[in-house]
């Protein structure tokens, strides 16, 4: 209430949310000497929980223009700040979708490419030695091909590795 706030002086430090006490005192300070200052921070409820606040403190004067008191507007600011989380957590999940989006894309290139090459290719073992070559330039660090024949035996028909660069230069 507002007479907590005058019968206990040190109440607004006492109730200002320990991570954010280095980067307030100070400013507050500046903004007694004058400086034109606006903070967003929280303040720490009777139940515990934190309240974000914007505080817009103003120098009241004489009319000689000498400081009297120091006025404070404090406004709950907490819709504005889950707003914003919600709004960064959208943005986030937006970035994800881009990027799966792409990789999906660039598999569905990779596809597009191999059959291309499969059906543009008379012989079967050139059209999947082009293919393992695709897989491996664009999507692994290698690509082996085996095939079942009709008597349900195993034959690797193209391979491909990806070059490997030395880490000591």
């Amino acid at each position: 209430s507002a007479s907590e706030w005058r019968e206990q002086p040190g109440l607004h430090e006492k109730l200002l949310h320990p991570d954010d006490r280095d980067r307030v005192l100070p400013a507050l300070e500046r903004a007694a000497g004058g400086a034109p200052v606006t903070l967003d921070y929280r303040l720490l409820a009777r139940d515990g929980r934190a309240t974000w606040v914007r505080e817009d403190p103003a120098i009241v004067r004489d009319h000689k223009g000498e400081p009297l008191y120091v006025q404070t507007f404090l406004r709950d600011i907490g819709e504005l700040k889950r707003a914003e989380d919600r709004r960064e957590e959208v943005q986030a999940a937006e970035r994800d979708a881009t990027a799966e989006s792409a990789e999906r894309q660039a598999r569905l290139d990779l596809l597009r490419r191999a059959g291309n090459d499969r059906v543009a290719s008379v012989e079967m073992d050139a059209a999947l030695t082009r293919v393992s070559e695709l897989v491996v330039a664009d999507f692994a660090d290698w690509c082996v091909i085996d095939v079942v024949d009709e008597g349900n035996e195993l034959h690797r028909v193209a391979a491909a590795r990806a070059e490997l660069t030395s880490q000591n230069g």
